[in-house]
């Protein structure tokens, strides 16, 4: 497997399963002004979990601000990622944005972090669920 850096936005789509796969809102992962110029807009250890850290402080997850077409490409692909991976219950797919706006899927992560200010639970909220009603889905 070969992987190449890909310079762009940073969007993530949730995927709650069941009967059908439903893709929450996008979330997107903004590099700001105080992370480290010159490093590569990665989400490493230092932007998620090292509060003191340049990277922490120069990273902010919000709702992603996209064209309705490119939100339900992306929730499209995140699906499809979910369906063909054979997953159940939720997972998060990553993506990148080229300079054309053309998706990369970084990663599928069957079991992303679901604490209430995470990503996940950030999309759900934004689609109108709570946490009391992810469990209730058929």
């Amino acid at each position: 497997m070969a992987e190449e850096y890909v310079e762009g936005r940073e969007l993530y789509v949730g995927v709650l399963g069941g009967v059908r796969p439903t893709a929450l809102p996008v979330v997107e992962l903004q590099f700001r002004g105080a992370y480290p110029k010159g490093r590569p807009r990665i989400a490493d250890w230092a932007s998620k979990f090292e509060k003191d850290s340049p990277e922490f402080k120069g990273t902010r997850s919000v709702m992603a601000r996209v064209s309705g077409e490119l939100r339900q490409r992306l929730q499209d692909l995140a699906v499809d990622a979910f369906e063909a991976l054979q997953l159940r219950d939720y997972a998060r797919v990553d993506f990148r944005l080229d300079a054309s706006g053309n998706p990369f899927v970084l990663e599928v992560n069957p079991n992303p972090y679901l604490e209430q200010s995470a990503e996940f639970a950030m999309a759900a909220k934004a689609a109108g669920w709570s946490t009391r009603s992810w469990s209730s889905r058929s």
